[in-house]
């Protein structure tokens, strides 16, 4: 009686080990690399790249490139003055470009970014008709 016992003791913990290896050998494959996201850039910013900007308040600047292509580019933190600034800084590579590594400076302070994406126009402002 307790030999059966014992093998029963043995076999059971096996047999869930073979349930729980069926059930993922049934599981979707895990996808193939997706494609890497294109990083979002405006090349030769430092030589007339850059056609405009608008910030949205202390956290966003929109950023028109020389292709007429907008981009969004959100702080790593609050950039005091970046809402009312009339003037600034964009900080490039060493190739002149601007993307998410970037910077600017506002009123002195340097406003790291925090992402760098691609977006559509930002809508006109009555005032500004």
């Amino acid at each position: 009686m307790f030999r059966n016992t014992r093998k029963l003791a043995y076999a059971l913990p096996l047999l869930g080990l073979v349930t729980i290896a069926g059930r993922f050998a049934h599981a979707d494959p895990v996808p193939a690399n997706p494609a890497p996201e294109k990083l979002a850039v405006i090349r030769f910013a430092d030589l007339g790249g850059i056609e405009n900007w608008r910030a949205v308040d202390d956290r966003t600047l929109l950023i028109e490139g020389h292709d007429n292509q907008w981009y969004k580019a959100e702080m790593m933190g609050p950039c005091t003055g970046l809402g009312f600034a009339n003037t600034i800084g964009f900080v490039a590579d060493p190739m002149g470009d601007v993307d998410r590594f970037s910077s600017v400076y506002v009123d002195g302070q340097r406003c790291y970014f925090r992402n760098f994406t691609k977006t559509g126009a930002p809508a006109r402002d009555a005032k500004t008709n």
